[in-house]
């Protein structure tokens, strides 16, 4: 099983194992984080959790979930279909059980599917191996033999017969055993983490002769060569469908030979998770539907050349026909039926989407769950990064998929909005068809808060797109921002500079127009302040009114400087006042005049702007423009000469009179700029400031 992942063939497997890796790793960190605690035996979302409501509780819950679909998808990945010489190796001279009951496993979808879902759920189990199971069991009959007066020996098949202390004893043995055989415990343990197999319980307790029992299915005798296999397989199995039905066994002693004989209805009962209810029903449904088809195989190939005679066919039990679909089903409804109320969780609805192979529905359910639209109680950060992997992974072709690409354009806009995770974007658009890439990183682009970001994403698409989709990408950035040549925004403008100097600055000359028009003069400062002017791009009239513009921005802003610092004048009473500005405010004159300085030059750089402010060769320009320069140029001088006035030094006065007189020198004609009444209240304020000085001179 292969995709195809940035033109290199990678292994389903190998991607797996490292998600697994990946969630391992993760699982250890919060894990150990002293602040949670989770139940011994807790394994994943499908096994019922009871925690507190915490962040990293939720996510760890989540993350064993997870690393459930990941070994399932690890285990099917694998499977091995049937081999190009199944024909020829039926006439082998011989060969053994095991091999021949591979073949048969091997030929059928089905019974490969039922082996690994059987493999991945005891592995699920021994990842997670709950309380220790002893070893030092009493002896069977302690009680029994202690109580009793006939030296008779006791009969091991009578043992529910046996005192009532033997008999909860037993009981509690055979929950054991369930558990391990639920584990895929049943012939080996795992020494080294000091679980045994129901092999050693059993021989350990005392009780051979259920070692005996439980073993008689090995599909083979020894690994010697003389060995071809056990030919009384089905007998076995048809006595431990027997044990399952007989009357006074518990529960879990029913349910081990209810498996052990691939009778489900007898181990469902004591099945306490779904994922146990579809380990018994996908295992009882391998066990009959290979057994059949090996005792088949048998017969035809291998007839006269076993040690022994191969089991009649009454002992061979033949089971309906069976769909996968029908043992998901029958597992939903044995789980339902001791849960009532119960919905399948994210993880589980995944999990059967996996197992019935039916991709699309699991990429419309991993949209559904991740946009919050199923009302699934998930830890929303983890589980949105894990569909988006799970798509990537199972989907072959995600470049070409449109439909199914909005599973990683929600994850995009996950990235998007947590900052410390943008630098993973770019390698996520590579998973994604042509036309949505550019839409959405061109979204992306347009969401920057800065410029810095914004080139750094221009960046990383240069270097992972062909140059044609960068192409493609600023032109959407474009639209985006610029829709039919008409800036929504400050922030789109900004956007755009980078992209295209000539459209920012028509863009920005629009904004400065409204903005100045409304006297919204922070709007143009920080309008003013973002653009960066290319100086290699000749933009003509466009690039003269928006130097106009800048000129103009500049000099109100510096005049606003100057109207606050005089809004708080010097006290020699104010002990913070000394402490800036010296004992006798020394320094406060010199800033006053620096400030008046700056707002004085940036006025004069206006009204003497060279060729004339706001003027252009292009008459039709010119005459649309007049408007506004006959309202901004006026409107500056006269906050300038109000800044004199609050100054009252015989300077800043006689700067009056210097502003007058470079409004009227004829090279930048800022005089027609006034109007007759504008021009009377320039030359009043004139006349009032030359008053002024030389009432200042005099004294």
């Amino acid at each position: 099983m292969e995709i195809d992942a940035g033109g290199d063939a990678v292994d389903v497997v190998t991607l797996v194992q490292d998600e697994i890796e990946a969630v391992d790793a993760r699982i250890a960190e919060l894990a150990n984080a002293p602040e949670v605690r989770l139940p011994r035996g807790a394994m994943s979302a499908l096994t019922p959790l009871s925690l507190p409501p915490d962040e990293a509780v939720a996510e760890l819950g989540d993350l064993r979930a997870q690393r459930t679909v990941w070994a399932l998808l690890s285990i099917i990945a694998g499977e091995i279909g049937p081999p190009d010489d199944a024909a020829a190796a039926a006439g082998e001279a011989r060969v053994s059980h095991r091999a021949l009951l591979e073949r048969v496993i091997g030929a059928s979808h089905d019974l490969r599917r039922c082996r690994s879902i059987s493999a991945w759920s005891e592995l699920c189990h021994r990842h997670a191996d709950p309380d220790a199971v002893p070893l030092d069991w009493p002896n069977p009959f302690q009680h029994t033999l202690a109580s009793s007066s006939s030296a008779a020996p006791v009969d091991p098949e009578r043992e529910r017969d046996a005192h009532a202390d033997d008999a909860a004893t037993a009981t509690r043995f055979w929950r054991a055993v369930w558990r391990l055989v639920v584990a895929g415990r049943l012939y080996e343990g795992d020494e080294a983490n000091g679980v045994p197999s129901v092999m050693q319980v059993c021989q350990a307790s005392g009780r051979d002769h259920l070692a005996c029992s439980l073993a008689g299915g090995l599909p083979y005798h020894s690994t010697g060569d003389d060995a071809e296999g056990n030919p009384h397989r089905w007998l076995w199995r048809s006595a431990c469908r027997a044990a399952a039905d007989a009357d006074g066994a518990s529960v879990w002693e029913r349910a081990v030979y209810g498996v052990l004989g691939g009778q489900a209805r007898a181990a469902l009962p004591a099945c306490s998770t779904w994922m146990e209810c579809l380990w018994a029903t996908s295992t009882c449904a391998l066990i009959l539907a290979s057994d059949a088809a090996l005792h088949d195989a048998l017969a035809r190939t291998m007839d006269g050349r076993v040690s022994e005679p191969l089991d009649d066919e009454r002992w061979v039990m033949r089971p309906r026909p069976f769909t996968m679909r029908a043992l998901v089903d029958d597992s939903n409804a044995a789980y339902a039926q001791g849960h009532p109320g119960a919905k399948p969780d994210a993880y589980r609805r995944i999990v059967c989407h996996i197992v019935l192979d039916d991709r699309q529905a699991l990429f419309d359910d991993l949209y559904e769950t991740m946009t919050g639209r199923g009302g699934d109680d998930v830890h929303a950060p983890s589980y949105v990064e894990f569909a988006a992997r799970l798509y990537q992974i199972l989907s072959d072709e995600p470049e070409a998929d449109a439909h199914n690409a909005r599973i990683l354009v929600e994850f995009i806009r996950y990235l998007s909005r947590t900052r410390d995770l943008h630098h993973r974007i770019p390698a996520v658009m590579l998973s994604l068809p042509d036309d949505v890439r550019v839409r959405e990183y061109a979204a992306v682009l347009r969401a920057c808060v800065d410029e810095a970001t914004r080139r750094w994403f221009l960046e990383q698409a240069q270097r992972l797109f062909p140059r044609e989709t960068v192409a493609r990408i600023r032109t959407a950035l474009l639209d985006l921002v610029v829709p039919g040549d008409d800036a929504r925004s400050v922030d789109d403008l900004i956007a755009c500079q980078a992209l295209d100097p000539l459209a920012a600055v028509r863009q920005a000359n629009v904004f400065f127009r409204d903005l100045l028009a409304r006297d919204l003069l922070d709007d143009a400062v920080r309008l003013n302040a973002a653009l960066v002017r290319d100086a290699s791009v000749d933009a003509g009239d466009d690039d003269r009114e928006l130097m106009a513009w800048s000129a103009l921005v500049k000099a109100r802003s510096k005049i606003v400087d100057l109207q606050r610092f005089l809004s708080k004048r010097y006290d020699v009473g104010d002990a913070l006042d000394r402490l800036q500005f010296g004992d006798t405010g020394a320094n406060w004159e010199q800033m006053r005049a620096s400030f008046f300085d700056i707002a004085l030059r940036s006025t004069l750089a206006v009204v003497r702007f060279e060729g004339g402010w706001m003027r252009f060769v292009d008459a039709d320009r010119d005459a649309r423009l007049a408007p506004l320069r006959r309202k901004c140029l006026p409107d500056l001088v006269a906050r300038l000469f109000a800044a004199c006035e609050l100054m009252g030094t015989a300077d800043s006065n006689g700067a009056c009179l210097d502003v007058c007189a470079a409004v009227s020198e004829d090279e930048t004609r800022a005089y027609q700029a006034f109007d007759r009444d504008s021009l009377c209240n320039l030359l009043h304020s004139t006349r009032n400031a030359f008053l002024r000085y030389a009432a200042t001179i005099a004294c």
